[in-house]
């Protein structure tokens, strides 16, 4: 069983996950102010 490497697999799986969270939200955040707020109808 490689178990360690397994693990290290999934630990470095999760923290592409995180990163790559980090970055659609910030890309959003940018989105979000630089688009004109439209009033809701």
């Amino acid at each position: 069983m490689h178990y360690r490497s397994y693990r290290d697999q999934f630990d470095h799986g999760v923290d592409v996950l995180v990163v790559a969270a980090q970055l659609t939200y910030e890309r959003q955040l940018c989105i979000d102010q630089v688009r004109p707020q439209v009033p809701q109808v």
